[in-house]
């Protein structure tokens, strides 16, 4: 069995062990740390698990835990070779040696010139201390935002379960608020000093209460060093603890956010989501405005600003264990989303050319409130066809229709329209964020649901539709829900089309014989409906995460989206058989036949939908 200690790399630097810390977590060795650097050490504590090893250290010591409490894991237990190999280039060790045992320091007790120090403080105190920083930890970690952030974040996902696994070492399993959490915490603290000084050699041991005083006067005579002229530094304070692991669990930027408009931009950053900050940048700050038209956003305004984005966009994938794509969230009827937007496709196919393009676009309403978007459609809808592998479509118009008509909302707000787009997106991307059957990753999702590359534009459904309907929610009424015309995100009616590729998303605790037998009535019902030389074009999978009422998210591939395409492109050739406010385009780098190009693309589009819905080919 493969361990995490073997994938790390040989010390660069491999440097002599020293000295071992080998006290517990909040005794002082936060402070102790700072010291030891000033005194000339290369101390290793859990800072710089968290800041310089980051996530394959974290990894090794979640590991290394795990095999010292856990006999049934399977991992072998640490020795004294693999802890050189983790630590090797530091000659001071802290800290670790609580959590993994006296085992893995065999070979230090050995050496004559290692020396060790422990450090203590009034077990009760102690308590008090982990619960109120490791304790308070590992509680954020199951709560909103980080349960959420932790899924799309993986070093902050590492970081949380180590903190778990810390506490559990602890607290034989327990977990904080447990009813017998602070009596395991207080008696294995209690069995380890006694351990620790029974076992480390007393004539290289320091032995150092806190509440009698750590400061030189105590460590330097024991390390045969001078005592400096500067104070002892004081670090192990609860908030300062605190200070360090919320400006570590911070949430990171892990998407660009790219907008030409002051206006918008000062919009978007009132309703900030997730927790996610929206970070203000010289990108953001250029003064640049789209102006609703589709060439200042690709060649002129967007042309200056394209290179910026791709460094935001670079440094963000460097930072990707493994990238499998790009997920990219615009509108199609502005200048930034559908001008810029399309820019940015271009010049990610260019550049990742193996790697997967997926869309989230929403489509304006079928009567716009700027007369020049069914321009900006349609010339988007051109690298849309030739660049992105996988378009989920989000039609405006149905999401009003959706809150005015079900929802009962006279006047729904942008948050309304925003919370069922968010519903069917988070319902989509579980198949990325949880275990699951199928769709693990974005090329498989493609697989599954494009059977012709040019035919990889879906619709999308959710249900139920608000948090109010789910009590009631069972998987037969999910199922005869999604397939209804009212929740589903795009102005298409599904009863009149054929379906090339259909995926059901259920989440929650529900039962996936159940759910194959409704599919199983339902392929029945509807059986003309789909392509004859699609085979089993229903698809299901479920994940089951704890305490999320069960919903349900359809992801299609029908031939039904030719119509909101239709009309699209009728609003398009009713202007431009006018040359209607053509000049803006022409006069920012649209040739006139950029128009019949992207026209003429969006009418062969439409006709291979109507080729299938008319009969197999």
């Amino acid at each position: 069995m493969s361990r995490e200690i073997e994938r790390l790399p040989q010390p660069a630097d491999k440097k002599k062990m020293r000295l071992i810390v080998a006290s517990c977590s909040r005794t002082g060795t936060l402070g102790l740390h700072a010291g030891l650097e000033m005194l000339g050490y290369t101390p290793y504590h859990m800072i710089d698990v968290m800041f310089k090893g980051r996530s394959p250290h974290m990894k090794v010591f979640t590991e290394a835990i795990i095999a010292n409490h856990n006999q049934l894991s399977g991992i072998k237990r640490y020795e004294t070779p693999d802890l050189e190999r983790w630590v090797g280039n530091y000659d001071c060790l802290m800290e670790i040696p609580s959590y993994i045992g006296s085992r893995a320091m065999r070979g230090y007790i050995e050496d004559p010139d290692v020396k060790f120090i422990v450090t203590e403080r009034s077990p009760e105190k102690w308590v008090r201390s982990i619960d109120n920083t490791i304790g308070e930890a590992v509680k954020a970690a199951h709560k909103f935002p980080l349960n959420i952030l932790k899924r799309f974040d993986s070093e902050l996902g590492h970081f949380l379960h180590l903190a778990t696994v810390m506490y559990w070492a602890y607290a034989d399993g327990a977990n904080p608020g447990d009813a017998d959490s602070e009596a395991a915490l207080y008696q294995n603290y209690v069995e380890y000093i006694r351990t620790m000084k029974g076992t480390l050699p007393k004539d290289r041991l320091l032995v150092v209460k806190l509440e009698e005083g750590l400061g030189w006067e105590q460590i330097c005579p024991f390390l045969d060093l001078p005592i400096p002229e500067e104070k002892y530094p004081r670090g192990n304070e609860p908030d300062k603890f605190h200070r360090i692991v919320a400006d570590y669990m911070e949430p990171r930027v892990k998407a660009a956010m790219l907008n030409l408009g002051a206006m918008v931009l000062a919009t978007a950053g009132v309703a900030g989501y997730l927790a996610i900050q929206l970070v203000e940048s010289p990108l953001m700050k250029g003064g640049y405005g789209a102006g609703q038209c589709w060439a200042v956003g690709y060649h002129t305004a967007g042309a200056e600003l394209i290179d910026e984005a791709m460094d935001m966009v670079r440094r963000e994938a460097e930072e990707c264990e493994c990238l499998q794509g790009f997920q990219i969230v615009h509108s199609l009827g502005g200048g930034t989303g559908g001008g810029m937007g399309s820019l940015l496709i271009s010049r990610l196919r260019d550049e990742y050319p193996d790697r997967v393009i997926a869309t989230f676009s929403i489509f304006p309403s079928r009567v716009p409130d700027v007369v020049v978007k069914p321009y900006n459609v349609t010339l988007s809808m051109n690298r849309l066809i030739e660049d992105s592998d996988a378009t989920f479509c989000i039609d405006n118009q149905a999401l009003v229709d959706t809150c005015t008509g079900t929802l009962g909302q006279c006047d729904p707000s942008h948050g309304n329209l925003s919370r069922f787009m968010v519903q069917a997106m988070s319902g989509v991307t579980a198949c990325f964020r949880f275990p699951g059957q199928l769709n693990s990753d974005l090329r498989k999702l493609t697989t599954t649901m494009v059977p012709l590359s040019r035919l990889h534009f879906f619709t999308l459904g959710v249900s139920p539709l608000s948090r109010q309907t789910s009590e009631s929610s069972s998987v037969p009424r999910i199922t005869q829900k999604l397939f209804s015309s009212d929740s589903i995100a795009a102005s298409v009616d599904h009863r009149i089309s054929r379906s090339l590729s259909c995926l059901t998303i259920f989440r929650g605790k529900v039962s996936m014989a159940e759910i194959e037998a409704q599919l199983d009535n339902l392929r029945n019902k509807r059986s003309p409906d789909y392509i004859e030389w699609v085979p089993n074009d229903i698809r299901c999978t479920a994940y089951l995460p704890h305490d999320y009422d069960m919903s349900g998210t359809l992801l299609i591939n029908s031939t039904s989206i030719q119509n909101m395409f239709s009309h699209v492109s009728e609003q398009f050739s009713a202007l431009y058989r006018r040359k209607a406010y053509i000049n803006p385009y022409t006069w920012n780098g649209v040739d006139e036949m950029d128009f019949v190009e992207a026209e003429s693309n969006m009418n062969d589009l439409i006709e291979e939908y109507r080729e299938h819905q008319d009969g197999p080919i």
